[in-house]
């Protein structure tokens, strides 16, 4: 796949401008340093980027292949994950394959974006996790903690994981001091990590402006907001979440679902199911058509025509030759999603009511690594849900996907999952429709991916030629988002030079850097449409695959 998207080119791609600014500086001057863009933590993944650099040089290009050998772990981890929760082989494969082909996965993994290496990180961090419990290895343990340490220091979310950590370890094993002294200080270490970290940065490295940004939002949400206003952000954030999961684990689910209702053994029990969940697919459908709804539903990578964002004019103008395609695929994808969603919901009903059925051994090992893998799956999008929708995005839900597969492998046991049961006429259908789904989801991620990046690639060979060639300065050109934030965004004061806080506890926001979002007084500016008062200097033709997307960017400069 990668090798079909061809990740080579010395560019930025959505907010990682930012990031790579900090790998450039400790490579120049060794000094770790900031864009007030930047809301992680991200030293660790500075590092791994700058180790990646030493022996190249800098270039995004080198930053994208540290994220791809991320991504590559956190595809094998999520086999690994899985068969310590009870997958068989052929299970574990498809739960893994299904995080390569997710085309918010493989986008991703051709960013600099702290994304991947937070995904990765997590899912290995579990997976060690849940190692040392079923062989009573605190070593396993101690190797799960220092990863998930690791992570704390490049997104502060990994925090959740510590927090599950103990919770699980307390809860689940024998109640001695020993046991509560291991759990509380996994938690305190991962506190006194996050204080040093923010220490330093407050007193001696300079905070970004935007450090932190979600976590203020989320709290002054929660100590401002109405009951009824939380309740009502809280509900429609996780059924935007549900159906997400739902059409990133729908072939898993498919499978899924198959093997575990035969146990039952009662035909006339899959045929009620099957009626229960056509109707309640076809209502979900007919709402959302009623309401106008259709995938995406929330912002940053998965858009209305494949991956981005793309912040170039003129791009989501819809051409009459792709629009009906364009309006097929959408329709297309919000019929997986719901089917998804609702296949969710009913699985975990059905598991949930076998697991309260079953007389399953319930050892202090099992107990702990349940705890752990459905406190994770709850609470960690609890952490972002109380945020607006335009302050969380879909690639936020990532790491749902792997805890969501190990969650309802561990929950049904070995008993259910492991051995031949794939094996056999009866799952040929089931396995042959996850396989068509798969294979559906790898063709998109591979065209999407590809033309988010060939888009990018013209962009910037035009913004390239228009600087070293006709030699405009960079101040003279509009260029994007990312163009922009590369050469204005990386301190406050010099992308927004009139910003005046309102008092002084007053919290920066994304739209208080005016130099991001566009200036139509520069003379020149990029455009995959023409646009009134500008005249086409040059036009450049954008190799794309998938038929809705735009097939020519212009150079455009200011009419006089």
């Amino acid at each position: 796949m990668v090798i079909l998207v061809n990740p080579i080119g010395d560019f930025p791609l959505n907010d990682d401008w930012a990031y790579g600014q900090t790998v450039k500086s400790l490579l120049d001057t060794g000094n770790f340093i900031l864009s007030d863009w930047t809301a992680t933590n991200l030293l660790s993944q500075a590092l791994w980027g700058t180790l990646f650099c030493i022996p190249f040089g800098f270039s995004f290009t080198v930053l994208r292949f540290s994220t791809l050998t991320l991504g590559m772990i956190g595809v094998l981890a999520t086999y690994g994950l899985l068969r310590s929760t009870y997958a068989n082989s052929g299970m574990a494969t498809v739960g893994a394959i299904l995080i390569a082909v997710n085309p918010i996965y493989l986008g991703l993994s051709h960013t600099f974006m702290p994304d991947i290496p937070f995904f990765s990180l997590s899912i290995v961090a579990c997976y060690f996790f849940i190692l040392g419990w079923k062989h009573s290895s605190n070593r396993l343990l101690m190797v799960g903690l220092v990863v998930t340490y690791i992570n704390l220091l490049g997104r502060q979310a990994s925090f959740i994981f510590l927090l599950t950590f103990g919770l699980a370890h307390i809860i689940g094993n024998e109640k001695t001091l020993k046991t509560f002294l291991e759990g509380s200080s996994a938690i305190f270490i991962g506190f006194l990590v996050q204080f040093l970290y923010q220490i330093s940065l407050s007193k001696i490295l300079g905070k970004p402006a935007l450090y932190g940004n979600q976590i203020h939002l989320l709290l002054e949400n929660l100590l401002t907001q109405s009951p009824l206003r939380l309740i009502q952000l809280f509900t429609s954030n996780i059924l935007i979440m549900l159906v997400y999961v739902g059409l990133f684990l729908l072939p898993f689910l498919i499978v899924f679902i198959r093997v575990f209702c035969t146990k039952s053994g009662k035909p006339q029990r899959n045929l009620l199911f099957l009626f229960l969940l056509s109707v309640i697919y076809v209502s979900l459908l007919g709402l959302f058509r009623l309401t106008g709804q259709e995938m995406p539903l929330i912002g940053n990578i998965l858009t209305s025509t494949g991956i981005g964002p793309i912040s170039i004019s003129g791009y989501f103008l819809e051409s009459s030759i792709g629009y009906w395609t364009l309006k097929f695929f959408r329709m297309s994808l919000t019929g997986l999603a719901l089917l998804g969603l609702v296949l969710l919901c009913l699985t975990i009903f059905s598991v949930l009511n076998f697991s309260v059925k079953s007389d399953a051994e319930r050892s202090h090992t099992s107990i702990s690594i349940k705890i752990f893998l459905v406190a994770s799956t709850i609470l960690y999008p609890l952490s972002f849900s109380g945020l607006s929708t335009k302050f969380w995005f879909d690639r936020y839900l990532l790491v749902l996907v792997p805890l969501m597969m190990a969650t309802l492998l561990f929950w049904v046991g070995p008993e259910d999952t492991n051995g031949d049961r794939l094996k056999g006429q009866k799952h040929v259908m089931a396995s042959a429709l996850s396989s068509l789904l798969i294979l559906f989801y790898g063709v998109f991620s591979v065209a999407s991916v590809h033309d988010y990046l060939m888009a990018n690639k013209i962009h910037w060979q035009a913004l390239d030629e228009l600087m070293e060639v006709s030699q405009v300065l960079p101040s003279d050109i509009d260029g994007g988002f990312e163009f922009n934030g590369w050469y204005f965004g990386q301190k406050l004061e010099i992308c927004n030079p009139d910003y005046k806080p309102s008092s002084p506890s007053s919290l920066v926001s994304w739209g208080d850097f005016s130099c991001l979002w566009g200036d139509d007084s520069k003379p020149y500016t990029t455009s995959f449409s023409a646009r009134e008062g500008y005249q086409i200097a040059k036009q450049y033709d954008v190799n794309s695959w998938l038929p809705f997307n735009m097939k020519s960017l212009f150079l455009l400069k200011k009419s006089t």
